[in-house]
């Protein structure tokens, strides 16, 4: 046993800072380290009972210092706001500061004897700060640190994201307790979870095979943010137009975000598009602006030799990017000039269909890191998914390497391709159990195309949604109902 006077306060907030650092490896370098990052974490804010105010402590600590390393390139944005980006990115800190508080609290206020205390109270926790679309901000789940690891996420199909981080925590719990009770048996634990896991998506891996139906074209040209302020709309087409010519004969051709500049349904945009459709004789899907006489919008098109298929509405928009959160609770919001833009969101889940009648939908930027917004367009008939984006306001950072791998998540989660485009990279063509096929470099012009398989069914996930998540949710505020009911409080905790 470590002994209670060890564990001083100074050795206990070095125990949190270690276990950012291992989160930002495991993250960044050496994912399987996630495996046992929460350990320290774990030692400082429940071994021996610290107060619930020093569990609070430290755990805000390590969430803050692991915020700041995983996105820090926020500070490093092409963004017309930089006079307000250092106060944005110091209250994104402070906001992942109190959800590891926060979390840690409650493990440590219901922390007995139970390990499902500690992945369920982290997995509801972790649910809950990416549920609404005005400031839901799912960036840095601990599930997404092994989506290289194809055997390990394949119970996606089951329990979605949340099952993957629940799996991450269950193992760090049941480590925690064998070394912090001495007991053998909760290493017997870890491995029989962690084998169970891996054998289930091994067996998936090796007999979830669809046939290839369709033959995709991505486009990446690679146009600097410069260039899309300028507006340039025909030097931009004639790139586009040269490269859609090298992908050959394709059943779809895919552009990024904000691949037409400008309003596509304004200054003849639309007519310019057709032409140039025509002249392929293959469909295109892209991004441009949306003009109403109310509102604007980030749309996605669908362009086929026949005309104009319809327009989708990014409904799940970049918060301070894009708009301002609540700004249709409170509209004074809008009037304060952050430099924010003004889109307004869609409300309408759009189905495309290909001239063969094959339906498909299009996810538009960090869309793809929200499993519910796809869910819907499964759920309404979609086959394949494109994720269109525009990334070169990242720069050369890790974020757009981010932003990428958690998008690959939602093809295991609903057994089904994903096709996505990037401005400047990172482009990829996604299987329905994770592998990566063709991803391209970031600010790079690419070209690629491969044959593509359609979704077959629906999994149990995209059939129930997130009944996991919320069940771990259920059970946490039952617990905490319990505790309020049952444990009388002690001053000398609180």
């Amino acid at each position: 046993m470590i002994d209670n006077y060890f564990l001083t306060n100074k050795i206990r907030i070095v125990l949190s800072l270690l276990t950012s650092f291992l989160l930002l490896f495991s993250f960044y370098f050496a994912p399987f380290i996630i495996f046992v990052s929460f350990i320290p974490l774990l030692f400082a804010c429940l071994y021996e009972s610290p107060s619930h105010r020093n569990a609070f402590k430290y755990s805000f600590i390590s969430g803050g210092i692991f915020a700041a390393g995983l996105l820090y390139w926020i500070l490093f944005l092409d963004a017309p706001i930089k006079a307000w980006l250092w106060l944005g990115v110091f209250l994104l800190f402070i906001y992942f500061g109190l959800v590891f508080g926060v979390t840690l609290w409650i493990i440590r206020h219901l922390h007995k004897k139970s390990v499902l205390l500690i992945p369920i109270v982290w997995t509801a926790i972790e649910f809950l700060r990416s549920l609404t679309n005005d400031v839901g901000f799912p960036w840095g789940s601990m599930g997404y640190t092994i989506i290289s690891y194809l055997p390990l996420i394949q119970s996606a199909e089951f329990a979605g994201l949340p099952g993957i981080t629940f799996f991450i925590l269950l193992i760090n719990a049941l480590l925690f307790y064998a070394i912090s009770k001495r007991k053998i048996k909760y290493i017997y634990l870890s491995l029989a979870v962690f084998g169970i896991v891996c054998l289930q998506g091994i067996v998936s891996l090796k007999t979830i095979s669809y046939p290839a139906k369709l033959r995709v074209g991505i486009i990446q040209p690679n146009f600097m943010p410069e260039l899309k302020q300028s507006e340039d709309f025909y030097y931009r087409m004639n790139v586009l137009y040269k490269l859609s010519k090298t992908a050959g004969k394709c059943d779809l051709l895919v552009w990024p975000e904000s691949a037409v500049p400008g309003y596509f349904n304004l200054d003849n945009a639309e007519t310019d598009v057709t032409k140039l459709v025509s002249s392929l004789n293959i469909p295109i899907v892209f991004g441009s602006g949306r003009y109403t006489s109310d509102n604007v919008y980030n749309s996605s098109f669908l362009m086929t030799p026949a005309g104009l298929n319809g327009f989708y509405d990014k409904q799940y928009l970049v918060p301070f990017g894009e708009r301002l959160p609540f700004d249709n609770v409170f509209p004074r919001l809008r009037k304060l000039g952050f430099g924010q833009g003004d889109y307004a969101p869609g409300n309408e889940y759009k189905i495309f269909e290909l001239p063969d009648k094959t339906p498909f939908s299009v996810l538009i930027c960090f869309e793809s890191i929200f499993p519910r917004v796809s869910r819907r367009f499964v759920r309404e008939g979609a086959k394949f998914l494109v994720n269109i984006t525009n990334d070169c306001w990242f720069g050369r950072t890790v974020a757009p390497y981010q932003h990428a791998q958690q998008g690959i998540l939602r093809a295991v989660e609903y057994r089904i391709p994903i096709i996505r485009c990037a401005n400047t990279g990172i482009s990829y063509f996604v299987t329905p159990t994770g592998e990566l096929k063709q991803r391209t470099a970031i600010f790079t012009q690419r070209v690629i195309v491969e044959n593509i398989s359609l979704r077959e069914g629906l999994t149990f996930y995209a059939k129930f949604g997130d009944w996991f998540a919320w069940l771990c949710v259920i059970v946490m505020f039952l617990l905490i109902l319990y505790s309020k009911i049952r444990i009388p409080r002690k001053s000398q905790n609180k």
